[in-house]
Order: C-alpha cells, then structure tokens, then sequence
C-alpha cells in the first residue's frame, strides 16, 4: 500500500468498495441461477466488510494527499463527505433486507450517483477555484 499517497488510490479503492455491494440486490435471483459473484460467494455481510475496508482505504489515501498538499479546507469537506457516505452503507447494512430487491437497487444506484457526484463537484470547485 505504499501508492496510498496518490490520488488514484482512492478511484481503485472505491471502485473496488461499490462493487459488491452493486451486486447485493440480485443475490437471489444469482443463486437460483447458480451464477458466483463476489456477494454470492462470500454473503452479505462480507460484502459490506469487503466494501468498509476498501472505503476506509479509499478515505485514508485521499486524506493523505489533501494532508500532504495542506489542503486544510478540502481534508474538512472531504472527511465530511465520507463520514456521509460510510454512514448510509452502515445504515442499509443494519436495515439490509435480501427480499427488498427494489429498495436496495434503488439504494446502491443512490450511493453510486452521490459518491460520483460528490468528486465531480469536488473536481468542478477546484476548476472553478472556488474554494
């Protein structure tokens, strides 16, 4: 892990977080298809552990270089965001319900559209040198 000081890290690392759990809606019908993805193969819950480690990594390597380019301002925006971000998952963990197909695709695209949403702001802000 020594590549965490760069800001690709934090792509491959949430990338790598909201893929198992893209997957979690369809467990059921993955398993009367006999098809093995990553949520089929190691549960649920070990998909959203997958999923916290790969966001805590993510978190860290982005921090570390907002840290290292003393970005004060956009290390406070940042952290607030994956506080966010990390408390949705935590909660849709605690409430997660294999039958509610539809709510929990509804809740991963959610997730996706917000956590794309939110760099491209943070992108758009730096172009824009707002902050």
């Amino acid at each position: 892990l020594i590549f965490l000081h760069r800001l690709e890290a934090r792509a491959i690392f949430m990338s790598m977080a909201m893929y198992p759990l893209t997957q979690l809606y369809q467990v059921e019908e993955d398993k009367k298809r006999n098809d093995i993805t990553f949520a089929v193969h190691w549960g649920i819950k070990n998909s959203f552990k997958f999923s916290y480690i790969c966001i805590l990594i993510s978190c860290i390597s982005m921090l570390l270089v907002l840290y290292l380019k003393s970005m004060y301002i956009d290390l406070a925006i940042i952290s607030a965001f994956y506080s966010f971000f990390i408390i949705q998952i935590f909660l849709w963990s605690k409430n997660f319900q294999e039958k509610d197909i539809l709510k929990n695709y509804k809740k991963i695209m959610n997730l996706n559209y917000s956590n794309a949403l939110g760099f491209i702001v943070y992108i758009l802000i730096h172009v824009f040198k707002i902050i």
